[in-house]
């Protein structure tokens, strides 16, 4: 039997869910298959409540209420040795933070594509010629 298709997202679409940009109505779209699997790494949380909380639209409870629907909807995956080991060889070699690598290194890990929105980590693995790590990436932004 053949598993339920996974699909890691970053925080830069989870918080264009809630937040107003401009990639607000991909990242919406991008996932209504109600047979997938939405997995991201532990941390997105905490990343999603600030910038709920920078955007100013979002109070305490708010953000409290979008965190508890995330932990029902998502499966939230802690940072692995595997994980880590990854995007700490990609960090030093591509000199891109170990944070914006972590979703990348967890959909490797879990043989997924990721979503994102975050067309600057995108463009500057791709600038320094990291086209195989972004086989299975798809930007939104």
């Amino acid at each position: 039997m053949i598993g339920p298709l996974v699909i890691v997202l970053d925080a830069s679409v989870v918080a264009a869910w809630y937040v107003s940009q401009p990639a607000s109505q991909r990242a919406r779209e991008a996932v209504p298959d109600s047979n997938a699997v939405y997995a991201a790494p532990d941390f997105v949380l905490a990343d999603v409540a600030a910038a709920l909380h920078a955007s100013g639209a979002y109070g305490v409870q708010e953000v409290l209420g979008v965190l508890e629907r995330l932990q029902a909807d998502l499966v939230l995956e802690p940072i692995s040795g595997k994980m880590l080991k990854a995007a700490l060889a990609w960090m030093y070699h591509y000199g891109l933070p170990v944070r914006a690598l972590l979703p990348l290194a967890l959909a490797r890990e879990a043989g997924a594509p990721l979503l994102t929105c975050d067309r600057l980590t995108v463009e500057r693995l791709r600038d320094r010629g990291a086209s195989e790590l972004l086989k299975d990436v798809v930007l939104l932004a």
